[in-house]
């Protein structure tokens, strides 16, 4: 065989197993979502949106692990997903990190944090940082409403506070809780 049908064979080999390597690592599993069995039909590994506004200002970004997106129920699941939310007319914004999320279509505009959820909101000049614990809760980014039934820890510099049954309006700042024991530091 002469050296250029060599060169050509090896070149043919590493084309037919890197196609096999790529058809193997792009296979998507079937996964089990709330008892049904489901198969993917695309995904984005180490991702990152971003959303504008209208006038070109950043609204949020949503940066996760991985996300996979199932036409089935049109709902993507997003692996260790991370938002972080600009507050309109304000230099101020949230930011919430979490194990999970499914996020519903468009039209229907949630997030569903699950596993070790964080809501954070840096100091800023009109009030003080916090955090926001819990295992469960969902956000509606457009109207900036978030709610859960789980237990939920607040946290700042002077105090800590729990309670249950969560429903805040971000955007007014007004937060809701049920059956709330708090414990303040001077």
């Amino acid at each position: 065989m002469s050296r250029t049908g060599i060169i050509l064979f090896l070149f043919l080999v590493s084309i037919a197993i890197a196609t096999s390597w790529l058809k193997r690592s792009a296979t998507l599993e079937p996964q089990q979502i709330q008892g049904k069995i489901y198969t993917a039909d695309s995904f984005m590994d180490s991702f990152q949106i971003l959303q504008y506004n209208e006038i070109g200002e950043l609204s949020y970004q949503l940066n996760g692990m991985r996300m996979e997106h199932y036409l089935e129920d049109r709902k993507s699941i997003i692996i260790k997903p991370e938002i972080f939310v600009q507050l309109e007319n304000s230099p101020d914004y949230w930011q919430v990190n979490a194990e999970q999320a499914i996020a519903l279509s468009r039209e229907q505009d949630e997030l569903t944090f699950t596993g070790n959820v964080v809501f954070k909101r840096p100091a800023s000049s009109a009030a003080g940082s916090f955090s926001m614990h819990t295992d469960h809760l969902t956000i509606h980014p457009a109207t900036e409403h978030m709610a859960t039934t789980g237990t939920v820890t607040f946290a700042d510099d002077n105090s800590i506070i729990v309670g249950e049954n969560l429903e805040a309006d971000i955007k007014q700042g007004l937060f809701t809780l049920h059956s709330v024991k708090g414990r303040y530091a001077q």
